[in-house]
Formats: structure tokens, C-alpha cells, sequence
């Protein structure tokens, strides 16, 4: 089994709220099977190589409902991936 790690940060575009809108976009996320660390500016998810992937399309998908944004990610199968 192959894990990962991701560094995201989302920022949402064209609003004022863009700290209300990254809140909802994150607690709707299902981020059951991986291990999330949410930070001020960035999050990390970590897990299973696939089960990453999967997440980060879900919040990819979660965040264009939103409106429109920017998604900045840094993964690594080394960095950061000790669970």
C-alpha cells in the first residue's frame, strides 16, 4: 500500500468571505480513512495513496459549488507521510 501526503490551501475568489466559505467546504468533507491537519493557512491530509486522490476530487467538487477558487496542493509519497 502506498501513502501520500497533500498540502492544500483553498482560496476562494470573488467574495468577502472567504474564511466562512474554506469552513463549509471543509465540514462537509468526508474524511473518514484518512488523517486530516487543519492549519491556519494550509491543511494536510494524509493516507492511503488512492484514498488522497479521492478526497481531494471530493473537495475539489464541494469547493466549484461554492463558486469560483483557486486550489493550491503540494504532494509528496515521502514527505510528511508517516501516519
Amino acid at each position: 500500500m502506498s501513502f501520500m501526503a497533500c498540502q492544500m490551501t483553498l482560496f476562494p475568489l470573488d467574495t468577502l468571505d472567504s474564511a466562512q466559505i474554506i469552513g463549509q467546504v471543509l465540514a462537509q468533507m468526508d474524511w473518514q480513512g484518512v488523517e486530516v491537519i487543519t492549519g491556519e493557512m494550509s491543511s494536510i491530509i494524509r493516507g492511503e495513496e488512492g484514498l488522497v486522490w479521492t478526497k481531494l476530487r471530493q473537495l475539489y467538487e464541494l469547493a466549484a459549488a461554492s463558486g469560483r477558487f483557486s486550489l493550491q496542493i503540494t504532494v509528496s509519497n515521502k514527505c510528511g507521510c508517516m501516519l
